[in-house]
């Protein structure tokens, strides 16, 4: 029978989390002569429509959409469901210093749901109907206390339409589709990317160096995929080389052409490759650690559209002579990357090439990167320390050194100089880069088993943030992102928070009929998560066939949007609470990254009651970070309870306006509290979407990894391209194309055709 009131399970039967219960574990290579890799095959998929539990889910849709006393208002009244309804996760300090291959996480989901739902009082009083809040609400703050120390993630979604057996049947339902084998396929290398039949391994980019090494050990299955000691090594080969040029840009022993630090940096990413890197930068902007890290620093900016006022609202502000440009493309051959790539160097060159400066001197270091020697107000030597070079001034007698240049023209930089000293490259195809000038030793690799929307754990988010913040700041995303990728791999289902987000994410679109989700970071420095969410989740399980090309009878994916913090409070929060349902999932942090909350906190606790009341708000007794968690708080309960017509009546509002003013609540949330936000957590929330996704693409039956969605408009972008070529050169007309097409096309080239006349006139 269906019980509203149930939680879930005990760990007893809900299955673990390496492997499915369904299926044994794969033995190892050694305990097998006939196990093979299946590294060119993957195993037959169907839809999750084609699973018994698909119809018992639809029926249990039907009656939280129907049934009132299924009404979030309800459900939150039962403190035994709603304990049930939260999953902990914990890093531990030892993680956190350096811990390498996970030893040092600890999945606190798994212990504290066990415990809860396994209590004999607990299981006890939910069979009698008992709702003894006050007995729970110490066990409550004893799992969720972080006072001790620690970094935990929080996540609660009570406040979903789903009960224990809800949850127990979205479980079976991943069992039924294989979701545990095709998580461990997924961190083996097999090819979970059957389209384009390569794995899906950006996970590796994570991983501390010999990972694989204790990985087998650890895990007691297969130890990863057969090159992962060499593809590991790959990676943190390109990461050594990009702790070493950062650190070498950065403290000045790598210069510009004309002798200046390098300190702006400009990427140029067409694809949407950029958004991780921009969300990251941005999120770490107002971090202490990682703003002093870039306090001499200058700009970190984005050119990723082909529109050439992105360009120009990005340079326009930089002195050219202090500026590097990042190009990533994997080809190198991308009309849109590529246009953008020689509109840098156009710049570059006609702004320092333009100038009457010498070029200066150079010799090399050990990673034959061109060291600037300069003589100017600031002498810096060949290490590139300040000095007074007393050995130089002994050459003070007119005459040039053997390696200076011998006569003028040689003295005036050239634009391959330019080249060499400012622009960097990212690519698979290192002959491509090397051909548009860029030095061999600038040059980074990407790899085919990482998708551009991953992009953000390979050099092209790497180098950029290295740049700015630091090399060991970006390391620490990794970091966080690795402990996550542990606890996906390794947590039981019941208590993996990118499983149960991934979980809610199914029940939410294929069954209970909400094709959009709002995601609600309350922090200022999270305002672009949203679009990167939207990047990996939408460009991911936007899709219409399963993996084995058989058309599904549902839709996936969702719509996803957000804003940060309170500002969506004047725009679409009107539509969430009394418009179109959407579920949303709310993201805090116990920590403002503002120090001003320090100030304010201290003021609280009757510490520094001198005057100094920085950022105190008096009347309202709280300080800046307390008044915005309040929302963070407050929004989701009114989503779910709402506020009815008789509850207006008691509150004496008008008769014409009660009808303008009831909330019909029961709209669907989740709640994700965080200790603080830094590099290490931007790492770990990072990847807990990532996952999220996954593990809806892998349950739907589609493929998460390509998206050839994106290919169609940019082939005709192709032909539209060639045809305003071929008519701005040549005068062609227009063919080819349907007639509204046709009529857009011929508009747009006359007006450009007028406009040459009126400024020839």
């Amino acid at each position: 029978m269906f019980d509203p009131h149930a939680s879930i399970p005990s760990s007893s039967s809900i299955r673990g989390g390496g492997t499915s219960i369904l299926a044994p574990p794969r033995p190892p290579p050694s305990s097998s002569s006939t196990y093979h890799h299946p590294l060119a095959s993957h195993r037959p998929v169907r839809t999750c429509a084609d699973a018994p539990q698909y119809t018992s889910l639809q029926m249990y849709a039907s009656r939280f959409r129907c049934d009132p006393k299924l009404h979030l208002k309800n459900l939150l009244g039962d403190a035994f469901r709603c304990q049930g309804l939260m999953a902990v996760h914990k890093t531990s300090r030892s993680f956190e210093l350096g811990g390498v291959g996970g030893k040092g996480t600890t999945n606190v989901a798994t212990t504290t749901t066990t415990t809860t739902t396994n209590d004999a009082t607990s299981r006890s009083g939910e069979a009698s109907g008992s709702n003894n809040n006050s007995e729970h609400d110490d066990v409550a703050t004893r799992r969720w206390n972080t006072a001790n120390g620690g970094r935990r993630i929080i996540l609660d979604y009570s406040r979903q339409h789903v009960t224990g057996e809800t949850m127990e049947v979205l479980f079976d339902l991943a069992d039924r589709m294989n979701l545990s084998d095709k998580m461990n396929d997924m961190r083996d290398g097999i090819n979970v990317n059957v389209t384009e039949r390569r794995g899906a391994m950006h996970h590796v980019l994570r991983m501390p160096r010999g990972y694989y090494d204790k990985d087998v050990g650890r895990r007691g299955q297969v130890g990863g995929h057969p090159r992962g000691d060499a593809m590991l090594g790959e990676v943190h080969d390109a990461l050594d080389g990009i702790g070493r040029y950062s650190n070498d840009v950065r403290d000045g022993r790598v210069r510009g052409v004309t002798g200046k630090i390098l300190r702006n940096v400009v990427c140029v990413c067409v694809g949407g490759g950029h958004t991780g890197t921009e969300a990251v930068y941005e999120a770490l902007r107002g971090d202490p650690s990682a703003r002093a890290a870039a306090s001499d620093r200058g700009h970190l900016r984005f050119v990723a559209d082909v529109d050439p006022v992105e360009f120009d609202v990005n340079v326009r502000d930089l002195d050219p002579a202090e500026t590097l440009f990042v190009i990533t493309s994997k080809s190198f051959l991308s009309p849109d990357t590529m246009h953008n790539a020689r509109l840098a160097r156009r710049w570059l060159v006609r702004s320092i090439c333009g100038s009457s400066t010498p070029m200066t001197t150079s010799t090399s270091n050990d990673e034959g990167d061109a060291v600037i020697v300069v003589d100017d107000d600031d002498d810096v030597d060949s290490r590139g320390d300040d000095s007074s070079r007393e050995d130089d001034e002994d050459d003070d007698d007119g005459e040039e050194d053997d390696d200076d240049y011998d006569d003028e023209d040689d003295d005036r930089i050239t634009e391959e100089d330019v080249i060499s000293r400012h622009f960097c490259a990212i690519t698979s195809s290192p002959d491509e880069a090397s051909k548009f000038g860029i030095a061999k030793n600038r040059i980074f690799p990407l790899w085919s088993w990482a998708g551009g929307r991953f992009s953000v754990w390979s050099p092209a988010g790497m180098l950029p943030l290295s740049l700015h913040y630091s090399y060991d700041v970006a390391r620490r995303i990794l970091d966080g992102a690795h402990d996550i990728d542990e606890h996906f791999f390794d947590a039981p289902l019941a208590g993996n928070i990118p499983v149960l987000l991934g979980l809610l994410g199914i029940w939410n679109s294929t069954f209970m009929g909400y094709h959009a989700r709002c995601i609600l970071p309350h922090s200022r420095a999270l305002r672009t998560f949203p679009s990167v969410v939207q990047k990996f989740d939408m460009e991911s399980n936007g899709k219409g066939v399963t993996t084995s090309g058989t058309n599904l009878n549902f839709h996936a994916g969702e719509i996803d949007f957000g804003d940060s913090g309170s500002i969506g409070l004047h725009s679409f929060y009107q539509l969430l609470h009394q418009g179109r349902p959407v579920p949303a999932d709310f993201i805090g942090f116990m920590e403002s990254q503002s120090p001003n909350d320090e100030v304010d906190n201290n003021l609280q606790a009757g510490a520094g009651m001198d005057g100094n009341t920085d950022g105190w708000d008096a009347e309202s007794g709280v300080s800046g970070h307390d008044e915005l968690m309040s929302h963070f708080f407050a929004q989701p309960d009114a989503l779910a309870i709402g506020k009815t017509f008789n509850d207006l009546v008691q509150e004496g509002v008008e008769d014409y306006l009660r009808p303008h003013k009831v909330f019909p609540g029961n709209r669907p949330s989740s709640s994700i509290l965080m200790t603080k936000l830094d590099a290490f957590a931007v790492g770990q929330l990072l990847a807990i979407y990532e996952h999220r996704t996954v593990v809806q693409g892998f349950i739907w039956g589609i493929n998460p990894f390509d998206a050839y969605g994106t290919e169609l408009g940019m082939a005709n972008a192709m032909r539209v391209r060639a045809q305003l070529s071929a008519s701005r050169r040549r005068g062609a007309s227009v063919q080819g194309f349907n007639s509204s097409t046709g009529f857009m096309l011929e508009a747009y080239l006359s007006h450009g055709r007028i406009s040459r006349r009126r400024e020839m006139s």
